[in-house]
């Protein structure tokens, strides 16, 4: 099993564009494995992960990525979307990429003028 078995659900539900994503971080993070969570609960893990699944996958791909790292790693602080609508969650997560935040653990960013008013453009709309 890559990752844990009480994380296999979750680690079901990602597509494979963004299961190589993740693969791809372990490898240049250099994590010991899918497991590492002293590597991968890290915010250049998880921003580089994003990055690369906003950058190369649909952008809904991110959102069961996000879910299982929230999951695995509950210190990061990532949000829990699960509670937002399907727009509301692409909202986020195109406005995350418009202001060229380097992923959700980007706190300058995401807390910056620029992802603030594009994604309450995005949500007006």
């Amino acid at each position: 099993m890559l990752f844990q078995n009480a994380h296999s659900h979750s680690l079901s539900k990602l597509s494979s564009c963004a299961l190589q994503c993740i693969l791809g971080q372990i490898s240049s993070n250099k994590c010991a494995g899918p497991t590492d969570t002293s590597c991968i609960c890290t915010a250049a893990f998880t921003n580089g992960a994003s990055q690369c699944i906003m950058n190369n996958c649909p952008i809904t791909d991110a959102i069961p990525a996000l879910d299982l790292s929230r999951n695995m790693c509950p210190d990061l602080g990532l949000p829990d979307m699960s509670s937002m609508s399907s727009c509301g969650q692409e909202c986020v997560l195109t406005s995350m990429k418009q202001a060229e935040c380097a992923g959700p653990v980007d706190r300058p960013c995401i807390c910056g003028v620029k992802f603030t008013a594009k994604s309450g453009i995005c949500t007006l709309k």
